[in-house]
């Protein structure tokens, strides 16, 4: 029998490092369970130069169990905060509430990277490379692999997209630092802010589930939330030696959590806290084409205020 190794795993959850053998007399197959393979129809391949095949895949995950559920509300904060232009300054107090999608904020980062227009919003990024190895055949992220291997360039390149309603707002009550500290990342000057609302949390997902009741779109989704993680998402680059290759199944869930709950580094100042609206039997899966989501001024949403006002920025 035969040893391979799995070397060099990093970052994402449902991969690990180990070992594996090879059947004596048959041929090392790398096996990755739970992706679909070149013919699926959530993914389009485009080769690249000197860069091996990249793929574009779009997450199908399983219906919520229940304790995912509960991972996903277990977080309960007494206040959360909403940072504005003061321009909104009237509707907001009335009532109004917006839920974008991650497609939108991270669809056009434009010359500029805004606060809303982070590029790699909704998406992630894994990368397979064989450090030198050789792969015999096998399904490597969504792509049939025969007889291959690479020197110092990825294989395989799999851009992970997920896509639900988000409502963005930061964890807490006003915090006068996490204000300035928005204004000095931000460099397009209509995106900056000068005016928060503080909610009261438990009564505000009262009012939230109350409304979304009486809108036909909204009537077959959840409401979940969890605080942002800042970390780089997408440096995932795995290695193998000699002829083999194993990994261990992939977390669809668990890629969706990092899609929808973590951003890179630079918009930690934020302290961002998110309430996702999503389809419990289809989470991720939300059209990208999808338009807001808007509850218009509502005496209910306006009663979970507990403070507002203007700030220096």
């Amino acid at each position: 029998m035969k040893k391979g190794i799995l070397l060099g795993t990093t970052g994402l959850s449902g991969f690990r490092s180990g070992s594996f053998t090879a059947p004596m007399g048959q041929p090392p197959i790398g096996r990755f369970p739970g992706v679909r393979n070149r013919h699926a129809e959530d993914a389009r391949m485009v080769r690249r130069r000197g860069a091996g095949i990249s793929v574009t895949q779009y997450l199908r995950i399983p219906r919520l169990t229940d304790e995912q559920l509960a991972d996903l509300t277990a977080i309960r904060h007494e206040k959360v905060t909403y940072h504005f232009s003061s321009r909104w300054r009237d509707s907001n107090l009335a009532g109004f509430f917006k839920f974008g999608t991650l497609a939108v904020y991270g669809r056009d980062e434009g010359i500029k990277l805004s606060r809303l227009s982070d590029n790699t919003e909704g998406s992630m990024q894994t990368r397979v490379n064989p450090g030198g190895g050789y792969i015999m055949r096998g399904d490597v992220l969504g792509v049939s692999v025969v007889n291959s291997g690479s020197s110092g360039v990825d294989l395989v390149s799999a851009t992970i997209h997920a896509n639900d309603y988000c409502r963005c707002l930061s964890k807490g009550p006003f915090c006068p630092r996490t204000g300035v500290e928005i204004n000095e990342h931000e460099d397009v000057e209509a995106h900056k802010v000068d005016y928060y609302i503080t909610y009261d949390f438990e009564r505000l997902v009262e009012a939230l589930m109350e409304e979304l009741g009486k809108i036909e779109e909204a009537k077959s989704k959840i409401l979940v939330w969890s605080d942002v993680t800042y970390g780089d998402k997408d440096s995932l680059a795995f290695a193998c030696s000699d002829y083999y290759f194993g990994l261990e199944e992939i977390s669809k869930y668990e890629n969706w959590v990092k899609i929808a709950f973590q951003k890179i580094e630079m918009f930690s100042h934020e302290r961002e806290f998110r309430i996702l609206l999503v389809d419990r039997d289809r989470p991720g899966a939300l059209n990208v084409g999808a338009g807001p989501l808007i509850i218009e001024e509502s005496p209910l949403i306006a009663s979970a205020i507990v403070d507002h006002g203007y700030f220096d920025s």
